[in-house]
Protein backbone atom coordinates (compact mmCIF):
# COMPACT_ATOMS: atom_id res chain seq x y z
CA UNK A 1 0.00 0.00 0.00
CA UNK A 2 1.10 3.09 -1.01
CA UNK A 3 1.65 6.17 1.92
CA UNK A 4 2.68 9.38 1.18
CA UNK A 5 5.47 10.25 3.36
CA UNK A 6 6.20 13.90 3.45
CA UNK A 7 4.80 16.96 1.05
CA UNK A 8 7.39 19.40 0.26
CA UNK A 9 6.87 22.76 -1.82
CA UNK A 10 9.44 25.75 -2.86
CA UNK A 11 7.84 28.92 -2.04
CA UNK A 12 10.01 30.62 -4.67
CA UNK A 13 11.15 28.80 -7.33
CA UNK A 14 14.53 27.99 -7.17
CA UNK A 15 15.59 29.01 -3.17
CA UNK A 16 14.73 26.59 -0.18
CA UNK A 17 12.17 24.14 0.30
CA UNK A 18 9.43 23.79 3.52
CA UNK A 19 7.82 20.74 4.25
CA UNK A 20 4.20 20.77 5.29
CA UNK A 21 1.62 18.71 7.26
CA UNK A 22 -0.91 19.16 4.12
CA UNK A 23 -1.58 21.88 1.07
CA UNK A 24 -4.16 21.81 -1.18
CA UNK A 25 -4.66 22.31 -4.65
CA UNK A 26 -5.42 25.93 -6.21
CA UNK A 27 -7.05 26.39 -9.26
CA UNK A 28 -3.88 25.02 -11.73
CA UNK A 29 -3.63 21.89 -10.25
CA UNK A 30 -0.30 22.76 -8.28
CA UNK A 31 0.11 22.61 -4.60
CA UNK A 32 -1.25 26.08 -2.77
CA UNK A 33 2.26 28.02 -1.93
CA UNK A 34 4.46 25.68 -4.52
CA UNK A 35 6.76 28.28 -6.77
CA UNK A 36 4.09 30.68 -5.68
CA UNK A 37 6.94 33.46 -6.35
CA UNK A 38 9.97 33.37 -8.82
CA UNK A 39 12.90 35.56 -9.25
CA UNK A 40 12.89 37.40 -12.68
CA UNK A 41 15.66 39.77 -14.21
CA UNK A 42 14.91 42.93 -16.21
CA UNK A 43 14.16 41.14 -18.70
CA UNK A 44 11.04 38.89 -16.94
CA UNK A 45 13.40 35.57 -17.13
CA UNK A 46 13.84 32.88 -14.26
CA UNK A 47 17.21 33.72 -12.16
CA UNK A 48 17.94 29.78 -11.14
CA UNK A 49 20.88 27.74 -10.73
CA UNK A 50 21.06 27.06 -14.14
CA UNK A 51 21.93 30.43 -15.22
CA UNK A 52 23.13 32.38 -11.83
CA UNK A 53 25.41 30.33 -10.00
CA UNK A 54 24.71 32.40 -6.89
CA UNK A 55 21.17 31.30 -6.59
CA UNK A 56 22.79 28.13 -4.89
CA UNK A 57 24.26 30.62 -2.18
CA UNK A 58 20.60 32.19 -0.61
CA UNK A 59 19.41 30.45 2.11
CA UNK A 60 15.53 31.22 2.38
CA UNK A 61 13.26 30.40 5.21
CA UNK A 62 9.26 31.20 5.72
CA UNK A 63 7.45 31.45 8.28
CA UNK A 64 4.47 29.00 9.13
CA UNK A 65 1.86 30.66 7.55
CA UNK A 66 4.03 31.70 4.71
CA UNK A 67 3.41 35.39 4.68
CA UNK A 68 6.93 35.67 5.79
CA UNK A 69 10.51 34.76 4.36
CA UNK A 70 13.97 35.13 5.56
CA UNK A 71 16.94 35.80 3.00
CA UNK A 72 20.39 35.38 3.31
CA UNK A 73 23.39 33.62 2.27
CA UNK A 74 25.58 30.85 2.77
CA UNK A 75 28.49 32.93 3.81
CA UNK A 76 29.93 33.63 0.13
CA UNK A 77 29.41 35.47 -2.70
CA UNK A 78 31.51 36.01 -5.21
CA UNK A 79 34.70 37.25 -3.81
CA UNK A 80 33.01 39.02 -0.54
CA UNK A 81 32.10 37.45 2.44
CA UNK A 82 28.76 37.66 4.31
CA UNK A 83 27.83 37.44 7.27
CA UNK A 84 24.43 35.75 9.43
CA UNK A 85 23.91 38.93 10.26
CA UNK A 86 23.12 39.86 6.96
CA UNK A 87 19.88 37.78 6.90
CA UNK A 88 16.73 39.70 6.78
CA UNK A 89 13.44 38.86 6.98
CA UNK A 90 10.95 40.44 4.73
CA UNK A 91 6.80 40.16 4.02
CA UNK A 92 5.59 39.38 0.81
CA UNK A 93 3.20 42.00 0.79
CA UNK A 94 4.34 45.03 2.52
CA UNK A 95 8.14 44.37 1.84
CA UNK A 96 8.37 44.31 -2.01
CA UNK A 97 10.51 46.67 -3.23
CA UNK A 98 13.20 45.53 -0.09
CA UNK A 99 13.05 42.08 -0.96
CA UNK A 100 13.40 43.25 -4.51
CA UNK A 101 16.36 45.44 -3.32
CA UNK A 102 18.07 42.74 -1.43
CA UNK A 103 17.97 39.94 -4.39
CA UNK A 104 19.24 42.79 -7.14
CA UNK A 105 21.96 43.41 -4.43
CA UNK A 106 22.95 39.67 -3.97
CA UNK A 107 22.67 39.01 -8.12
CA UNK A 108 24.66 42.27 -8.57
CA UNK A 109 21.59 42.86 -11.60
CA UNK A 110 18.41 43.74 -11.49
CA UNK A 111 16.31 41.45 -10.13
CA UNK A 112 12.59 40.95 -8.75
CA UNK A 113 10.48 38.95 -7.05
CA UNK A 114 7.15 37.73 -9.31
CA UNK A 115 4.22 35.82 -7.93
CA UNK A 116 1.36 33.81 -9.37
CA UNK A 117 -1.36 32.76 -7.30
CA UNK A 118 -3.12 30.29 -9.11
CA UNK A 119 -0.40 27.74 -10.41
CA UNK A 120 3.07 29.05 -9.62
CA UNK A 121 5.94 28.79 -11.80
CA UNK A 122 6.15 25.36 -12.98
CA UNK A 123 8.99 23.91 -15.12
CA UNK A 124 6.25 21.85 -17.29
CA UNK A 125 3.80 24.04 -17.82
CA UNK A 126 1.69 21.21 -20.19
CA UNK A 127 2.08 18.98 -17.17
CA UNK A 128 1.76 20.51 -14.26
CA UNK A 129 0.72 19.95 -10.80
CA UNK A 130 2.75 17.67 -8.48
CA UNK A 131 4.81 15.04 -8.54
CA UNK A 132 5.34 12.20 -6.77
CA UNK A 133 8.21 10.13 -5.78
CA UNK A 134 8.13 6.30 -4.70
CA UNK A 135 11.11 5.20 -2.46
CA UNK A 136 12.77 3.54 -4.98
CA UNK A 137 13.32 6.07 -7.09
CA UNK A 138 16.50 7.57 -5.79
CA UNK A 139 17.74 3.67 -5.60
CA UNK A 140 17.39 3.51 -9.40
CA UNK A 141 18.93 6.93 -9.95
CA UNK A 142 21.82 6.29 -8.15
CA UNK A 143 22.52 2.79 -10.07
CA UNK A 144 23.02 4.74 -13.14
CA UNK A 145 25.74 6.65 -11.59
CA UNK A 146 28.58 4.58 -9.99
CA UNK A 147 30.55 7.78 -7.83
CA UNK A 148 26.66 8.72 -6.58
CA UNK A 149 25.28 6.83 -3.31
CA UNK A 150 21.65 6.29 -2.79
CA UNK A 151 21.88 9.14 0.42
CA UNK A 152 22.97 11.89 -2.28
CA UNK A 153 20.60 10.91 -4.63
CA UNK A 154 17.84 10.63 -2.04
CA UNK A 155 18.59 14.30 -1.08
CA UNK A 156 16.35 15.81 -3.40
CA UNK A 157 13.37 13.40 -3.31
CA UNK A 158 13.24 12.34 0.57
CA UNK A 159 13.67 9.43 2.45
CA UNK A 160 14.50 6.20 1.19
CA UNK A 161 13.10 3.82 3.52
CA UNK A 162 9.60 2.20 2.84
Amino acid sequence: MARLARITTYPIKSLDPVERDRARLVTDGALDGDREYAVVNENDRYVNGKRTADVHRVRASFDDDLSTVALGTDGTHGARERTDSETKRFDFESDRTAIDEWLSEHFEMPAHLKRDATGGFPDDTTLSGPTLVSAETPREVASWFPDIDVEECAAGYGPTSK
